[in-house]
């Protein structure tokens, strides 16, 4: 029996120290995913909007088709008796002019940068571009890291004809990453923090935040909503339609206008293995008040 037990002793004394160790390898990955985002964070902020763009760097390798070749689009004018959709005629991103200094500065670090995402006091992250698996388990500089990263889906590009773009990233139990998207489920949460900034490598964007979705995957389920293949619309009655299945299914009631002519930006995270949260925002208008638009969240 002495024997038995002092197995079992030993046994759990073995049990704690794997996890003690288990517990400090976490707190030890916590803290070097918190010190390489603040280190990126200080890099992004440190140069001035109004500097001078250096010599332009090589497009990265995730900017073409599959077998190599440009991606290329084909831009058609309207004829003088066509009165095209918003959401066909509208350009909502621009590929055109140089790429912002300080985006060009973090490239050199984050090959795969599209962008850089600040929600004021929750999220100061940059945001890769390459598929939909990458950076699942690789931080945004590409070393391996259960965190991951922040990355545009594959199939919502930061390009002229796409208008709602799409951003992935865990939900991380020490709020990191997508970790503090839950607390939007609270409409409190929503007033406080209602505005996200999205820059691109060549513009700055303010979205305000008017629809908060706990979206199920499974299509039969009344709570599914397919947020996911949405990057543009055929007509201005589908980009309406979609705006009303998200009002219909948000957690959050605004009175935020959204018109087809607005271009999007859309938050997700999974909750559980079963569900998505979803923040969607639309682009502040030029002129509009942000502080204004905020009293419209209900």
């Amino acid at each position: 029996m002495n024997r038995k037990r002092k197995l079992i002793r030993v046994g759990l004394a073995g049990l704690a120290v794997l996890l003690l160790a288990a517990a400090a390898a976490l707190l030890l990955g916590s803290r070097r995913n918190r010190e390489n985002n603040r280190e990126l964070s200080e890099q992004f902020h440190r140069i001035p909007p109004s500097q001078a763009p250096a010599d332009p760097l090589p497009e990265p390798d995730w900017m073409g088709l599959p077998d190599g070749s440009p991606i290329t689009r084909e831009v058609r004018l309207a004829q003088a008796d066509e009165l095209p959709d918003l959401v066909r005629s509208s350009v909502f991103h621009t590929e055109e002019g140089p790429v912002l200094p300080a985006m060009q500065e973090l490239r050199k670090t984050v090959r795969d940068l599209c962008g850089w995402l600040e929600i004021r006091g929750l999220v100061d992250l940059p945001v890769v571009c390459r598929d939909n698996a990458y950076y699942l388990d690789h931080d945004a500089e590409g070393k391996a890291s259960r965190y991951g990263a922040l990355f545009l889906d594959e199939g919502h590009p930061v390009a002229p004809g796409t208008q709602n773009l799409l951003i992935h990233g865990h939900n991380m139990r020490d709020g990191s990453m997508f970790g503090f998207l839950a607390h939007y489920q609270n409409r409190g949460y929503l007033r406080r923090h209602p505005v996200a900034t999205f820059t691109t490598l060549r513009e700055k964007e303010d979205y305000i935040l008017f629809a908060v979705l706990k979206v199920r995957m499974d299509p039969q389920d009344p709570d599914y909503l397919n947020y996911f293949t949405h990057a543009s619309f055929g007509t201005d009655r589908e980009f309406e339609d979609y705006i009303g299945a998200l009002r219909q299914h948000s957690l959050v009631r605004t009175s935020i206008g959204v018109e087809p002519s607005d271009a999007l930006l859309t938050l997700t995270t999974c909750v559980g293995e079963d569900y998505r949260l979803v923040l969607v925002g639309r682009r502040i208008r030029k002129g509009e008040s942000a502080a204004l638009l905020g009293t419209l969240i209900e």
